[in-house]
């Protein structure tokens, strides 16, 4: 159980740090 919350916990870190770089690859291309 903690297995999968620690899990899902990652992912939407990953998910995150994603769209940070996405925001600033946007930015520099702009």
């Amino acid at each position: 159980r903690w297995a999968e919350i620690i899990g899902q916990a990652r992912q939407s870190v990953d998910f995150l740090k994603d769209q940070t770089v996405i925001r600033t690859v946007l930015d520099i291309l702009q």
